[in-house]
């Protein structure tokens, strides 16, 4: 099971809520549907769960967690008012164990859904997300994106003449290298096999083979590269495509030489 569905804050929650029902009189499903404030948090919890469910995007769940704080405050009002603050204690705290948990099963899917296995760098689906979120603040602030496709030269001799534990290795090095020069506000990611994409966010196409020299010092192995600069009102797939033509140019250009 995922660490995150094991956390200290989920396991505080339940021993919580096993006191709750060792102190307080147990009740009949009948006795807890009569409160309108049990009612009201089962119905938000719900309703929530349901949004979650088919909406959740990064950061969705911080957001379904306070919005399970606001329907459990409402509760504890009306169970208030009806006297009634026993069940509300043990309808509302299974809620708020329920909404900590699918938060954080919510978190450990969206991880595994955008991120490379092997590297730890996001991968096709995780990089085009963060993508979409990259080129609409360069646009909104005239900032220039420059996209830079990686590809590791002799990889697939590497892995038959070394194995594929080796391949994983140079794979892990070159990500965690990488990643140690790159600024925060680029975006790199694995896309498959000995290909990697990296996202320059407001440097031209000069910045990113300055880049190119960088990451060069640090790489365990040779490889080549393509570059292309986001045009004025360009797709970012035809952006991507004119940087895979430029890679493929490269690597002719070095089996030649």
């Amino acid at each position: 099971m995922d660490q995150g569905l094991r956390s200290p804050g989920w396991m505080t929650v339940a021993v919580i809520l096993g006191a709750v029902f060792l102190v307080t009189p147990v009740l009949t499903i009948n006795e807890i549907f009569a409160s309108r404030a049990a009612t009201f948090t089962i119905a938000v919890f719900f309703v929530l769960t349901g949004f979650i469910a088919f909406n959740f995007k990064p950061g969705t769940a911080r957001v379904f967690v306070l919005l399970i704080w606001v329907g459990l405050g409402a509760a504890l009002w009306l169970g208030g008012r009806e006297g009634q603050t026993g069940t509300w204690v043990i309808v509302g705290i299974a809620a708020l164990a329920g909404a900590e948990w699918l938060s954080r099963a919510c978190e450990s899917i969206r991880s595994t859904a955008t991120t490379d296995p092997v590297t730890g760098l996001l991968n096709r689906v995780g990089l085009m997300a963060e993508c979409e979120r990259v080129v609409t603040l360069c646009r909104r602030f005239g900032h220039p994106l420059t996209i830079v496709h990686i590809d590791l030269d002799s990889f697939k001799e590497i892995n038959d003449r070394e194995g594929h534990s080796q391949g994983d290795r140079i794979l892990r090095q070159c990500a965690e290298n990488w990643a140690g020069v790159v600024p925060d506000s680029d975006v790199l990611a694995r896309i498959g096999g000995d290909e990697f994409l990296l996202v320059l966010a407001g440097s031209d196409s000069d910045d990113a083979r300055q880049m190119m020299g960088v990451l060069k010092e640090v790489s365990p192995v040779d490889w080549s590269y393509g570059v292309a600069q986001l045009a004025p009102g360009e797709e970012l797939q035809a952006c991507v495509d004119r940087a895979d033509a430029e890679l493929y140019t490269d690597k002719s250009a070095s089996r030649r030489s």
